[in-house]
């Protein structure tokens, strides 16, 4: 398998296809890739949006992580905490199981990424990056 360093470089979509069949019980894999694909996502993403992207990214990257951890925690002990997770299971508010745990490392990729993509953004590379990473998906 390829290191981390050749898993940044890789485009999301590759990456979101070796995740689907990497087995579920290789989670030191499975963390690996998904930590790659948070930062191949926000690098594309950011790159062909620009700025505003960034700026939601930037919340959500560190969001997303968190409701990946409180979908795990099943009781706090803290009462009005607990019956905020309930109501959030019930409603389906938090992501459901998850291939890859939740990590600090997931968000610095996802915040590395955002650089990434604002730097190919800023120099007009993002557009040209996304139509590349396009051709090498068609068949």
């Amino acid at each position: 398998m390829k290191d981390d360093l050749d898993l940044n470089k890789l485009p999301h979509a590759q990456l979101y296809q070796m995740r689907e069949s990497v087995p579920e019980d290789e989670q030191r894999l499975q963390n690996s890739v998904a930590a790659a694909e948070h930062r191949a996502f926000a690098r594309e993403s950011t790159a062909e949006k620009g700025v505003l992207n960034a700026l939601s990214l930037g919340v959500a990257i560190p969001a997303y992580t968190a409701a990946k951890m409180l979908a795990e925690i099943e009781r706090t002990g803290l009462p009005l905490v607990d019956v905020a997770l309930s109501v959030a299971k019930e409603k389906d508010v938090l992501p459901g199981k998850s291939r890859s745990k939740p990590s600090a490392n997931e968000v610095i990729q996802g915040y590395y990424g955002l650089g990434e993509g604002l730097l190919k953004y800023a120099t007009g590379a993002g557009a040209r990056a996304a139509r590349d990473d396009l051709d090498i998906l068609a068949p």
